[in-house]
């Protein structure tokens, strides 16, 4: 709470880009889609504020694709190439 780990993934975001080999969205010798997206797994209740913060700390250098509600992609296919386009993938994590 407010120790700074959202600022802390953008600097690391920003200071360490995708290697631009192998092409995102080009498949591997396994057939797996290559993505080199980053997945930030978070609450609900601070996942407006992890987009907030992404978008004004590194707006212009970041996509962010936020995988919640009815509306998400579930095709695991059409997924793996839809998160080879954003750079971070935002999802919630629910306790049991």
């Amino acid at each position: 709470m407010g120790m700074g780990k959202t600022v802390e993934i953008c600097a690391l975001l920003l200071a360490n880009p995708a290697p631009r080999l192998p092409a995102a969205g080009s498949l591997t010798e396994d057939g797996l889609i290559v993505s080199w997206g980053t997945l930030v797994v978070c609450n609900l209740s601070t996942m407006g504020q992890w987009e907030a913060e992404l978008g004004d700390k590194i707006a212009g250098n970041c996509l962010v694709y936020k995988y919640h509600g009815q509306s998400r992609v579930q095709n695991p296919d059409k997924l793996a190439r839809s998160f080879h386009v954003s750079q971070v993938v935002l999802h919630r994590h629910t306790l049991q």
